[in-house]
């Protein structure tokens, strides 16, 4: 009976050990034979007054742009196309700059220029019925790049057309535990008019209105209050809960001010309240080739 017991026991022991060791083998397999990549997500949204105009000619631009070179006083950027597979479009971001190089002990200083990229994939599927993930668009995080990547993004869309605006997605989580820890005296949405989501709320129809009858890009609505308490959030009414709602999932923009009036508490344009996609190449494919490009996207399919 002891024999028996002490066997089982070995048993398990040594079951739990080739058990971790294959835990241990998979991590370091992913480590050593696949490149992790994140990508911000973010809504693309077609502004104009004419909708339908404008998003044709947006998807037509941006499917032929291969080539593009922008700069002003905060930027000097160029846009490549790599790959497209159905819905997908891939291109590169590319960041030219100016270094400062301190090559010895005398301090010279020498100038050089400096490169630093980074992906991004255009959704340009239109229906919403189909796709939930309809006018998306993602870059990759990559702080040598840009910290904040409405910048470069909002100089890209420029350059193919001036009717499209950008919001992040948001993790609405986020915003909720914001609230819970503070005081909010001041609560904004820029809310973008309704062209993708099937919303019917009033809020968002106050913005086809005034888009419709006053060619207005997108309606600015706030509550806020001088109560030492702050805004009662903790039983939102519908229609607040339905314009948060679609601003988190790209629709516009939030912004909640604590109770000083001052400091941002919460703002859907930081990074820490950004959606994240993590995708995984192999690297045993080579990288910067069409096979390459073509699984960054392939991995956009299955995620």
């Amino acid at each position: 009976m002891v024999n028996g017991y002490l066997a089982g026991r070995y048993f398990l022991t040594d079951f739990i050990q080739l058990t971790i060791q294959k835990i241990v083998l998979n991590l370091f397999r992913r480590v050593l034979f696949f490149k992790m990549m994140v990508f911000e997500c973010y809504r693309y949204f077609i502004s104009g007054l004419f909708a339908d105009d404008s998003r044709s000619k947006f998807l037509d631009s941006i499917k032929k742009a291969e080539k593009l070179r922008f700069n002003d006083k905060s930027y000097n950027l160029f846009y490549e196309f790599l790959a497209i597979k159905e819905n997908f479009i891939l291109g590169r971001l590319v960041k030219k700059s100016k270094a400062i190089l301190h090559p010895d002990e005398t301090l010279h200083e020498k100038e050089f220029t400096d490169y630093s990229a980074s992906y991004i994939v255009v959704n340009t599927n239109q229906d919403i019925n189909k796709d939930v993930d309809s006018q998306t668009l993602y870059i990759q995080s990559n702080n040598k790049f840009y910290k904040d990547n409405l910048i470069p993004l909002n100089a890209f869309i420029k350059q193919i057309s001036h009717d499209i605006a950008i919001n992040p997605i948001n993790i609405e989580v986020v915003f909720w535990e914001a609230i819970k820890k503070h005081v909010v005296r001041k609560l904004t949405l820029e809310v973008e008019p309704p062209n993708l989501f099937g919303h019917k709320d009033e809020m968002v129809n106050e913005v086809k209105e005034a888009r419709d009858k006053y060619k207005a890009k997108k309606l600015i609505t706030s509550i806020e209050t001088d109560e030492n308490e702050g805004l009662d959030l903790a039983n939102p009414s519908d229609d607040l809960k339905d314009g948060l709602g679609y601003c988190m999932a790209g629709g516009g923009s939030v912004r909640a001010i604590g109770k000083d009036g001052k400091t941002t508490i919460f703002d859907s344009k930081d990074k820490i309240s950004i959606t994240k996609k993590k995708i995984e190449i192999s690297s045993e494919i080579n990288q910067e080739n069409k096979g390459f490009y073509l699984e960054i996207i392939n991995q956009f399919f299955k995620s």
